[in-house]
């Protein structure tokens, strides 16, 4: 007998949640009308957060849901952030009014049709919820390893579970609520400690209603073709959600996100007003990765603007192309760092994300002798006591090679004489 398109078996790999109300049945045996009224409400709540998060319910079990997610990260964000809404009822002494939660999440293969969802890994889940604590989430070690980067969860290993009907051993990690004391059939608990993720839907609301949607949209275009794109009918026909889709499934830090969209506005014209449509959808996206900028708003974070000067055009991109060659450059990039924002950088992502020759720029222009350089550097090494021998040989590098910046000249530097120059820092 054939089936219907909508009744076909579908095979596909998502994270599975299921989620289960602790002490419904006694509730039940007691109050039966406010527990149906009180858990309802529970699941209306957690419903909306899985649409808001991208996911899907496929059916309730009673006293809790059965959930998909194409992203595992979009499926703990949606679970840690409805245990952290419950929690905060409870801290706002409503603890009567809703019901602790278990949460299990596991990622593998389903296998699924409208009306249902089966497979070894939907069990899997089912055991990892029986093991959860109230109010806390357990997840196997393969969601665990894919969110942990973006999420940054305060976790803790369970070990290898062994689980009632699943041959092998599972290996789970709790997510749980800290500072309790309450006994584990209570209701409510603290927040957990974990940073606020926001679904893509969020980013994706807030821009598509900005002024500049037209402009941010073409450069997300620009980002995901590689190329820009000025026929309006082709811009009007792409979907902002896709080319927000692309530009975060590619780009898994928010660092990563602004290296590559400033590297691309420096392909596109008017720059200016691409730079700041850059800047919107890298701060519309700080929920989305839970990171928030600290670093200054200055101009090293941009692809370097083209000198003014041709002299010292030439001489900055020597300086930059000869440190780039360096083996430590990176050590180099800490240095320069610091010496143009006055604080660490021990992220490498952040700092690979910042063009060599926007910091020699910048530097220059902050430092006007090479004496003042020098002490700056020094001043570093003590201020964030630094490994001396190893710093002061990346210091002594840099002073080096900035030494031709400083050099006082009447004539324009000739090709013959950059080349020299080059010879001189590499030799």
């Amino acid at each position: 007998m054939s089936l219907t398109v909508q009744n076909e078996i579908q095979r596909s790999l998502a994270a599975i949640v299921i989620t289960d109300a602790v002490g419904f049945s006694r509730w039940m045996s007691q109050d039966e009308d406010t527990a149906l009224s009180i858990i309802n409400h529970d699941l209306q709540f957690i419903s909306e957060l899985c649409e808001r998060f991208q996911g899907k319910i496929l059916k309730t079990t009673g006293d809790g849901v059965l959930m998909y997610f194409i992203s595992a990260v979009q499926a703990v964000s949606c679970v840690v952030e409805m245990q952290n809404h419950f929690a905060a009822l409870a801290q706002e002494d409503q603890k009567n009014k809703h019901f602790v939660h278990r949460v299990g999440v596991h990622l593998g293969d389903i296998f699924f049709n409208n009306e249902d969802m089966m497979g070894s890994a939907v069990n899997i889940a089912a055991r990892l919820e029986a093991e959860a604590k109230p109010g806390g989430i357990c997840m196997s070690q393969v969601v665990y390893e894919v969110v942990r980067s973006r999420l940054k969860l305060e976790a803790s290993y369970a070990g290898e579970l062994s689980l009632k009907n699943i041959d092998d051993y599972v290996s789970a990690y709790h997510v749980a609520p800290v500072n309790t004391q309450q006994p584990q059939d209570s209701i409510g608990f603290s927040p957990m400690a974990v940073p606020f993720i926001a679904p893509l839907s969020d980013t994706l609301n807030t821009l598509s209603v900005h002024p500049e949607v037209d402009r941010i949209k073409s450069l997300l275009y620009a980002v995901h073709r590689a190329s820009g794109e000025k026929d309006a009918t082709v811009l009007a026909g792409s979907s902002l959600k896709l080319l927000l889709e692309s530009l975060t499934d590619s780009h898994d830090t928010l660092n990563k996100c602004r290296a590559s969209l400033y590297q691309t506005v420096s392909t596109l014209k008017p720059q200016e007003e691409y730079f700041a449509a850059a800047d919107v959808i890298i701060e519309s996206l700080q929920d989305f990765y839970g990171e928030h900028d600290d670093i200054p708003q200055m101009d090293i974070f941009r692809p370097a603007k083209p000198s003014l000067n041709p002299q010292r055009a030439v001489l900055h991109k020597t300086i930059a192309d000869h440190l780039e060659q360096e083996d430590d450059c990176i050590s180099i990039k800490k240095i320069l760092y610091c010496a143009c924002c006055g604080q660490w950088e021990r992220y490498h992502d952040r700092l690979d994300a910042i063009p060599m020759l926007s910091m020699i720029q910048e530097l220059h222009k902050q430092h006007s002798a090479l004496e003042t350089l020098g002490k700056r550097l020094k001043a570093i090494l003590s201020e964030y006591e630094l490994e001396e021998s190893y710093y002061t040989t990346i210091s002594d590098k840099i002073v080096a090679a900035c030494g031709i910046l400083y050099a006082k000249r009447e004539m324009p530097i000739t090709p013959l004489e950059n080349k020299a120059i080059s010879t001189v820092l590499i030799g």
